[in-house]
């Protein structure tokens, strides 16, 4: 077994205590054997709730490998096996089941699982309870109630990326605020991060070729959106250059025959937009650039860190055009519940009967808003003890105050702020001439440290002439 560092102990033993934790751990980090070693010695079940299938599979595995006997749930699983893997744990001979935050949600499972005994529930990459919960996976929203209705068993919530706001916001969401905190540093002395400026997309090509050019093997391009990376995938590809590509419009088997080519290195060029990556463990990438400037720079970071986990140099590059800051707004438009939906959905459960409240589907019809933006609407007012949950359906508590709705409202309107400077910190990263390790440790809570001597700003300092203005 690989040699333990206390970071992962201190995890380990807050687990294996019963006391909720939160481990903030590079890629490479050793994050599995936090839960995999107190699932030997707890007297329960441990629920590891993932949030891609093929995270899950590669998780699997790896328990497998370890002879950690453990179950997956999800849809990919045959319904025959899916009982026996059940059967399996109602004997008590599965320490381990994978799921997905949706898979829990499910009343059917969340029944299954409370006949369990549940020694721990573990966040496996729980930067997504705050990135993705607040978009387009509520369900992260609703894993408090799925641990309320498992008896409160401790969690452990593991991740790569954290700044100070994100980790407050993943405490608050799953209920530990008593959490003990383990924090390692993000710095990977084998990544250089490197900004190139480009006013057109001319210019940004040619940077492209010129990176993939100058690496001798694997390289992720990551873009914005879908016709961005299908245009850049043809364009490659009439080139000569062996590309693959992946986004969430393409037929599963397409996408996994994508990934298949990019691991065995057929197609050394991934062009992909941010739903490729989580659960794709290849070694070897020794670039990953970003055509688009992310949301965020957790994004960013969380994308660039899959190059070099092999612990070999590899390289972050950011292609920055200024012009791409109508993408990220104009996501970020679309993102959060709008004041007139928040009214809405309120009028309308106000109205309903109190004896037999409203479902979510009701409410959809209710408010003529999508059923995504109401499961966020609804766990921000369980999250606030305003609304109950009972057997498929939604009830007021009580009538909410004036003030009450104000707050509920400005919450909503707090959440795109802090998205808007998260944007407006990435662009500062991208026209920034200090440091970008520098940049990054103090972006992640960190001491600003020394500079790291292999950034471009370090290696080649710009000129003041070359100096964007504030």
């Amino acid at each position: 077994m690989e040699q333990l560092w206390p970071g992962q102990t201190d995890l380990i033993q807050h687990a294996i205590a019963g006391r909720n934790a939160i481990g903030i751990l590079p890629t490479g980090g050793g994050k599995s054997l936090c839960y995999q070693l107190p699932a030997l010695f707890l007297d329960g079940l441990v629920v590891v709730v993932s949030p891609l299938i093929a995270l899950m599979q590669d998780q699997h595995e790896h328990l497998l490998e370890a002879d950690i006997a453990a179950a997956r749930l999800d849809s990919t699983v045959p319904v025959r096996r899916l009982r026996e893997q059940e059967a399996a744990l109602r004997r008590g001979d599965r320490r381990i089941v994978l799921l997905t935050p949706e898979r829990l949600a499910n009343p059917e499972n969340l029944t299954f699982l409370k006949r369990q005994r549940v020694a721990l529930v573990v966040i496996d990459e729980a930067h997504c309870v705050s990135i993705w919960g607040h978009d387009f996976r509520p369900a992260y929203l609703e894993l408090r109630h799925a641990i309320e209705q498992l008896g409160q068993p401790p969690v452990l919530a593991l991740t790569a990326t954290a700044p100070p706001d994100r980790l407050d916001d993943i405490l608050t969401q799953l209920g530990i605020r008593d959490a003990h905190v383990v924090r390692a540093s993000i710095d990977r002395d084998n990544l250089s991060f490197e900004v190139q400026r480009t006013v057109n997309q001319q210019e940004k090509r040619k940077c492209l070729l010129s990176v993939i050019d100058r690496s001798d093997s694997s390289v992720i391009v990551y873009a914005a959106t879908v016709r961005c990376v299908n245009e850049l995938y043809e364009w490659l590809v009439n080139l000569g250059i062996p590309a693959a590509r992946y986004h969430g419009q393409l037929k599963a088997a397409e996408r996994e025959h994508a990934q298949q080519q990019f691991m065995s290195a057929q197609r050394p060029v991934m062009v992909a937009t941010n739903a490729f990556g989580l659960g794709v463990d290849k070694p070897d990438v020794r670039c990953v650039v970003h055509w688009n400037f992310p949301d965020s720079l957790d994004s960013y970071y969380q994308e660039a860190g899959r190059a070099g986990r092999d612990g070999a140099p590899a390289r972050c590059v950011l292609l920055y055009r200024l012009e791409d800051r109508r993408i990220r707004r104009f996501f970020l438009a679309g993102k959060h519940p709008q004041a007139q939906e928040l009214r809405a959905a309120l009028q309308a459960l106000r109205r309903a009967s109190p004896e037999t409240g409203m479902t979510l589907q009701d409410l959809v019809a209710a408010t003529n808003t999508s059923e995504r933006r109401i499961r966020v609407i609804a766990a921000e007012l369980e999250r606030r003890h305003l609304l109950s949950r009972h057997a498929g359906t939604r009830k007021l508590i009580r009538v909410m105050s004036d003030a009450e709705i104000e707050s509920f409202i400005a919450a909503f309107e707090n959440s795109l702020h802090a998205d808007e400077q998260r944007l407006r910190t990435m662009m500062d990263y991208g026209e920034s001439a200090r440091c970008r390790v520098q940049f990054l440790r103090e972006y992640f809570g960190e001491s600003a440290g020394q500079p790291c001597g292999r950034c471009d700003n370090c290696t080649n300092p710009p000129l003041p002439a070359q100096m964007p203005r504030a």
